[in-house]
């Protein structure tokens, strides 16, 4: 027999509420569950689309800031410094000579003094001096003058490697003095003055070059002894095609040093009657 004191655990009435609450709460809880979706569509997309293409383009621009700093760092700039002669250049493989009398293939070059070999020399460099027009002088970095006397208003420049040809010869011909005689210090090409010019202008060169190519070395059964392998291919500037620059700009009247063009377009301290500059 039932007791009438007891009652359901759930009547109509509050179950009917209850789902009702239920029901409002579901739908309250709807958008909630919609926007946390979406924040974890953003948040995906962001991940695996948007990062990634940023890290690639950050690591693209540093990358290209390394190579650039590493270039201009450590690798030749030929571009630094203007030179006229620059589009000239082109690269080859040389393997050098021992230059010793005993090589079989020892250069003219580095035979005893003679006429023949004089003219070798003296042909290495053409000249000293090259001439190039008004828009080339206008980009080098330091002014240069007008070659006097020149109707066609040219200006005068050395190419450093012909400077440096020239003054080898000088130091060659005063290591022999048993042929080309002995020189005092009047003597503006041989004298002790101009060599020593000569020693420290190609010393300057050679640092400034520094070519890199190693040697190796290798036992040498004749001599039973490891020596030194100069026959080492090194990478050079193609040396026939800058002299062919250089004679077909190459002024063979030596310059009057002591004459001064007047108004040169690129040096206003040379502007005379009134004249400003073309």
């Amino acid at each position: 027999m039932a007791r009438h004191d007891e009652k359901p655990l759930i009547n109509g009435a509050d179950r009917y509420v209850d789902d009702d609450s239920s029901s409002e709460q579901g739908s309250d809880h709807i958008p909630t569950i919609r926007r946390k979706d979406s924040t974890l569509r953003k948040a995906l997309w962001w991940g695996f689309i948007v990062l990634p293409w940023m890290m690639l383009c950050v690591l693209g621009v540093s990358y290209g800031y390394s190579v650039r700093y590493y270039r201009d760092r450590y690798y030749v700039r030929p571009d630094l410094t203007y030179s006229p002669m620059q589009d000239v250049v082109k690269y080859e493989t040389k393997i050098f000579t021992t230059g010793k009398p005993d090589d079989p293939d020892v250069s003219l070059y580095a035979q005893e003094p003679s006429d023949e070999v004089d003219e070798l020399w003296k042909g290495l460099y053409p000249s000293i001096f090259q001439l190039i027009p008004q828009q080339q002088a206008a980009k080098l970095v330091n002014k240069t003058s007008l070659f006097p006397h020149d109707p066609q208003r040219r200006y005068i420049i050395e190419i450093d490697v012909f400077h440096q040809l020239h003054c080898l010869n000088m130091v060659r011909k005063a290591t022999r003095p048993d042929y080309y005689g002995v020189h005092g210090d009047e003597d503006t090409l041989l004298g002790p003055s101009h060599i020593a010019h000569c020693i420290d202008a190609i010393r300057q060169s050679l640092m400034c070059a520094s070519d890199i190519t190693p040697y190796t070395w290798q036992w040498d059964e004749k001599l039973q002894l490891h020596a030194n392998q100069v026959k080492n291919p090194h990478v050079c500037r193609n040396f026939d095609d800058l002299r062919d620059w250089a004679v077909a700009n190459t002024e063979q009247i030596y310059p009057d040093f002591f004459f001064r063009e007047m108004n040169d377009p690129l040096d206003p301290s040379t502007w005379v009657d009134g004249y400003a500059g073309e």
